[in-house]
């Protein structure tokens, strides 16, 4: 049968969606096609500085859309289709939209708000979607409650540890969302961040909070547990939650196994069934390999936020790091897993500061360049696991690299295609370009931002199209 993919390129007062109509049936290769621009998605309460756009989840037929500068006052959800609140009333307390499509058309299906929302909370920076259920982060939450409140519409209204951050879990019943539960971490303190980075799967809700300050160096399987010191401040943690007898639990934290200070573990999440990967872009180990035996990573210390990327699997119902993921050209201040994704086996990982010169893709595992002559430009790397073990499959440069693009600072990955953000690409450039390898070179609209789609096609990566 035939299929669509659909990806987003995200602006800060708009969303366009892109989808690729596939061209002949689907035999698990690649099916042809081209790249268009499906709609131009706006808030129905669209203002100057909402940041709409920032933060996207996508599943079938519905998109999610945070705008964590949102103003609105408001602390109810809006389930009236192309409705929102107006008012100006809790500055950048944040909101969310979620859209569904209707034959051919996307209409905005509901105005989400957090049940305690105030100022200043950011609720949207982050979001997941999976099926019926949405999870939203809110990192700058300021509750101390250390408990998950799993009434509906409930939140804590206490701001006692700024900043310690929420998320927030939306379900479908029957036409309308509503808020389904309140997550707090089991030891949320004062600027903690958590829910700044959010994943959802089929069982699971995984969320980072890359400030948190243990110290300990192993997961903790017992539910709702968790360390309490802040021996290492900036460390970074992420929490798994399940639903068990229609409430959510923490099912475990989870800590790396040469966590340090300022390592930001947490900053990136992702799920895909029973895997989970967490990224940690201010780690600083010096390995350019990568180590696929349980709970083993660099402790030296020789590359200041090289970045390092952690796998961890569910092995009859604990969770354990099965693997730890560096770069092949691991450098100085490359940020390795400032993003992150996974589908199946196959995990993309953005390193936005990665200086490389290169601007095609390198198809030879473990290979990357190492000249750093394009500082900042960007890259993205893709692993699969091959016999149990984890590999670097491919490395991702954009065709038009140049100075200062932050290619990788976002990545998405499903089936063959993996999708890496630019933020700061500088073309002008106003169409889609659907040639391999072909990208704007004109540099006359800074900061203007780009989207690169990549697929793999006869065991190599390609860049597919320039958004």
């Amino acid at each position: 049968m035939k299929g669509m993919k659909i990806i987003f390129f995200c602006l800060m007062t708009g969303m366009v969606v892109f989808s690729c109509n596939e061209t002949s049936e689907q035999t698990g290769s690649y099916a042809g096609g081209q790249w268009l621009q499906d709609a131009y998605i706006k808030a129905s309460n669209s203002n100057c500085n909402h940041y709409f756009g920032y933060a996207v989840a996508a599943g079938r037929d519905i998109l999610v859309v945070g705008a964590y500068h949102e103003d609105s006052g408001t602390v109810t959800i809006i389930n009236l289709d192309n409705t929102a609140s107006s008012d100006s009333n809790g500055t950048d307390s944040g909101a969310v939209y979620v859209y569904k499509k209707t034959g051919d058309e996307w209409v905005q299906d509901a105005y989400l708000k957090a049940s305690n929302g105030e100022a200043y909370d950011y609720f949207g920076y982050s979001v997941a979607v999976n099926g019926d259920v949405i999870v939203v982060g809110a990192y700058h939450e300021d509750s101390s409650q250390r408990t998950i409140t799993n009434t509906d519409y409930t939140a804590s209204p206490d701001n006692a540890a700024g900043d310690s951050g929420a998320a927030y879990v939306f379900k479908k019943t029957g036409d309308d969302w509503i808020q389904d539960a309140y997550l707090k971490a089991s030891n949320a303190e004062t600027g903690d961040y958590f829910g700044f980075s959010v994943s959802a799967g089929e069982q699971f809700i995984v969320v980072g909070a890359y400030h948190e300050g243990s110290e300990q160096q192993f997961v903790t399987n017992t539910e709702n547990s968790a360390a309490t010191d802040n021996a290492a401040p900036g460390s970074g943690a992420a929490y798994v939650f399940k639903k068990v007898n229609d409430n959510w639990i923490q099912d475990a934290y989870i800590k790396t196994s040469n966590s340090d200070a300022d390592d930001s573990f947490g900053r990136s999440v992702a799920i895909s069934e029973d895997t989970i990967v967490v990224s940690a872009e201010g780690e600083d180990g010096g390995q350019r390999s990568i180590t696929n035996t349980d709970g083993a990573a660099c402790m030296d210390n020789m590359c200041g936020n090289c970045g390092a990327v952690y796998v961890f699997k569910n092995d009859g119902g604990d969770w354990i790091q099965d693997a730890y993921l560096k770069a092949s050209n691991a450098d100085v201040g490359d940020s390795f897993g400032c993003a992150v994704a996974i589908e199946n086996y196959c995990i993309a990982v953005g390193a936005c500061q990665e200086s490389g010169g290169g601007r095609s893709v390198v198809n030879s595992d473990g290979t990357a360049t190492h000249d750093n002559s394009i500082q900042h430009s960007g890259a993205a790397y893709v692993f699969r696991k091959v016999n149990d073990n984890w590999i670097q499959d491919a490395y991702l440069k954009a065709s038009n690299a140049d100075e200062n693009d932050n290619f990788g600072d976002s990545v998405a990955v499903y089936g063959d295609t993996v999708v890496v953000g630019a933020r700061y690409e500088d073309s002008a450039q106003t169409y889609i370009s659907n040639q391999n390898s072909q990208a704007g070179i004109d540099n006359t609209s800074i900061h203007s931002g780009a989207a690169y789609v990549f697929i793999k096609r006869h065991d190599s990566w390609v860049q597919e199209a320039y958004l």
